[in-house]
C-alpha cells in the first residue's frame, strides 16, 4: 500500500469539471479526494475535513477566504498547491509550495507534486520565492 494512500486532499475549484477532473485522477491515484466550488465550502470542508494538502484555483478563490483559512491555527499548516490561470500565482502566503498554470492543467506535474508534498519531503516555499 503506497504511503500516500492514506492521505486526504482539499480541491477547490468553482468549475465543477476541473475538481471532478481532479478529484477522479488523485482517487485514481489512491488518495481520499473531496471537493468544493465555493470559498466558505473551503474553509468548511477544511475544518471538518482536515486535508493534508489543499490544492485551490487561484482564479476562483481571492485572497479574503486564503486569508482565513491561514488564520485558522488548526488549518494554517496545511500546505497549498495553487492553480492559476497565469504564469506566477495571484498571492503568495507561506503555506503554497507550488502552483501550476492553467487552464493547459499539466496533469503529469500536478500528480507529481501531489505526491512530493504528500510524502513531506520538502520544505513550504518561502513567500515571493517560487
Amino acid at each position: 500500500m503506497p504511503p500516500e494512500q492514506e492521505k486526504r486532499v482539499l480541491v477547490a475549484a468553482d468549475e465543477p469539471g476541473i475538481s471532478g477532473l481532479i478529484r477522479d485522477i488523485l482517487t485514481d491515484k489512491g488518495l481520499h479526494v473531496e471537493t468544493t466550488t465555493t470559498g466558505e465550502g473551503l474553509i468548511l470542508k477544511a475544518e471538518a475535513y482536515r486535508p493534508d494538502l489543499l490544492v485551490i484555483d487561484f482564479f476562483d478563490h481571492d485572497g479574503q477566504i486564503l486569508e482565513k483559512l491561514i488564520q485558522k491555527p488548526d488549518l494554517n499548516k496545511i500546505p497549498i498547491i495553487g492553480l492559476t490561470h497565469g504564469n506566477e500565482p495571484p498571492i503568495m502566503i507561506p503555506q503554497l509550495v507550488d502552483f501550476i498554470p492553467t487552464p493547459n492543467l499539466d496533469i503529469n506535474k500536478l500528480i507529481g507534486s501531489v505526491k512530493l508534498y504528500l510524502n513531506g519531503t520538502p520544505d513550504l516555499l518561502t513567500p515571493g520565492v517560487v
